[in-house]
């Protein structure tokens, strides 16, 4: 049973597929760990609690992950100060971070961040509350860019709004679509609940392409779910009830089809003329 962030370490560096390793009930702050351990599709390697949520990490806890076939789950992590994220999938293969509850984090970075050429990770299950933060945040650019990332019966629940009015989204996928809105990374967004994510005007900010968002449920959100420019997203089947608004669009050829709108402050569906310019 590991007790401490070298023992962690140690396992980590040392593990091979189809291991368990298996942190101790308690309270545990500031611990950096990296994981680049290398698991199978059909022998991952499993970081878990003693019991599920019977670990809590706080302080400035961090995981970074570039291994393959790993799955991170049952953990907390409770006010967390974010000078990197909870979690940084950088290069990583396959990962899974799932039936995690991040709740009160704050500071710079995404609490989830997927990075570099991130490939066919998952992330679901988990509980994102009260975040002075991004929740997650997919950087693209270009070429070397996350994969087929999947983001899944997650629940986002309020996220307070930032004082400048800009840079809290709960989902960001790109951040600058003049340069790299070309790029498809193929993100699917499916089966989430967002419960009064105030963050910012964009609950999600999409700026790359052929990403789908589905089946979604936005309730009593100060927000939009906003394709910022780019091309071929798909965004269907998704519910906004009591929300500032629903879907805006800029970009080309984006599919939007089966949204129902309840009771929006403002235009259930915008389409806007021509692509942002903005960095951020």
């Amino acid at each position: 049973m590991i007790t401490s962030e070298a023992e962690l370490q140690a396992a980590i560096d040392q593990a091979k597929s189809g291991d368990e390793i298996i942190i101790a009930n308690g309270l545990y702050s500031d611990w950096d760990v990296t994981v680049p351990c290398v698991g199978t599709e059909n022998a991952p390697i499993t970081i878990r609690p003693e019991n599920p949520q019977g670990v809590v990490f706080t302080d400035e806890s961090t995981f970074k992950v570039s291994g393959s076939y790993i799955i991170i789950r049952d953990f907390r992590f409770e006010d967390c100060r974010l000078l990197d994220s909870c979690v940084l999938l950088d290069d990583a293969l396959e990962v899974r971070i799932t039936q995690c509850v991040f709740e009160g984090a704050f500071g710079r970075a995404p609490v989830i961040g997927v990075k570099s050429q991130s490939v066919g990770c998952r992330i679901d299950h988990c509980q994102f509350i009260k975040p002075e933060a991004r929740s997650i945040q997919i950087t693209v650019r270009g070429e070397k860019s996350p994969m087929r990332t999947r983001i899944d019966h997650n629940l986002f629940q309020d996220v307070p709004p930032i004082p400048s009015g800009n840079g809290r989204e709960t989902i960001q996928i790109g951040q600058s679509q003049p340069n790299w809105g070309w790029f498809s990374p193929m993100t699917i967004v499916e089966n989430n609940t967002f419960l009064r994510c105030d963050g910012e005007i964009e609950i999600i900010s999409n700026k790359s392409s052929r990403n789908t968002y589905r089946n979604n449920l936005f309730k009593d959100c100060k927000g939009e779910l906003v394709m910022r420019g780019a091309s071929h997203c798909t965004i269907e089947g998704n519910r906004f009830e009591n929300c500032t608004g629903g879907v805006r669009l800029s970009g080309t050829h984006h599919r939007v089809e089966n949204n129902l709108i309840v009771n929006s402050e403002r235009v259930g569906i915008q389409l806007r003329y021509g692509m942002t310019k903005e960095l951020i």
